[in-house]
C-alpha cells in the first residue's frame, strides 16, 4: 500500500500473554511467518539490505548459544522452535499471496 515503516528501538510494545499451550504454539508458528513475510517484502523492495544480514539472521536463530536460545533450559518445549521454523518456511507465500489478494 505504500505505508512506510519507522523503526524507533525506545518504543514500548506490549502483547496479552497466552493462556494455554494451543495459543503459544500458534503463536510460535504466527511469529514465524510474520517475520518471514515481512523478510521477504523487503526481500523484493531492497534486496541488498536483507540478503547482507541473511548469514547473522540465521546464526541468531538456529545456533545454541545465540542471544535468541541462550536462555533455552532443558525443558523448553522444541515443539515451539519447530512450529516457528515451519512458519518460516510459509512465511514467502503468505506474502506473495496476501500481496496477490491487495492487488485484486
Amino acid at each position: 500500500a505504500g505505508a512506510k515503516l519507522l523503526y524507533e528501538p525506545r518504543a514500548a510494545v506490549r502483547h496479552e500473554h497466552v493462556d494455554s499451550a494451543a495459543q503459544l504454539r500458534r503463536r510460535a508458528f504466527r511469529y514465524g511467518v510474520g517475520l518471514s513475510a515481512a523478510m521477504t517484502k523487503q526481500l523484493l523492495c531492497e534486496p541488498a539490505q536483507i540478503l547482507r544480514r541473511v548469514p547473522a539472521g540465521l546464526r541468531r536463530l538456529l545456533s545454541p548459544s545465540s542471544p535468541k536460545n541462550a536462555g533455552k533450559g532443558a525443558g523448553y518445549p522444541r515443539l515451539l522452535d519447530a512450529l516457528e521454523l515451519v512458519g518460516i518456511a510459509l512465511g514467502p507465500a503468505a506474502y506473495l499471496a496476501s500481496a496477490w489478494r491487495a492487488r485484486r
